[in-house]
């Protein structure tokens, strides 16, 4: 574990994986914590994906408490209607 800590004024990174405008639920969603920043993020962001903390010295991953399909107000199925449909 590092003495001084770099960057502390990064509370932390959002990464999002795979993100398409048609599929924005199938994201894959990380928050990785600073482990001292100098402003420290809420517990629960409410945000739609895991986040990974340093803890005692391990790194502890904490589940998401909500899916994006709630995050967005998106329908389900989404996107509505049929993906390909027929032009008569």
């Amino acid at each position: 574990m590092p003495l001084n800590w770099q960057r502390r004024n990064v509370s932390g990174v959002l990464l999002v994986n795979q993100l398409m405008p048609y599929y924005v639920q199938r994201a894959e969603v990380t928050l990785w914590q600073h482990p001292n920043p100098v402003h420290a993020l809420p517990d629960e962001l409410g945000l739609p994906g895991h986040a990974v903390a340093f803890d005692a010295g391990k790194l502890t991953e904490i589940p998401s408490a909500s899916t994006a399909e709630s995050f967005f107000g998106l329908p389900d199925p989404w996107p509505p209607g049929e993906p390909w449909p027929d032009e008569d």
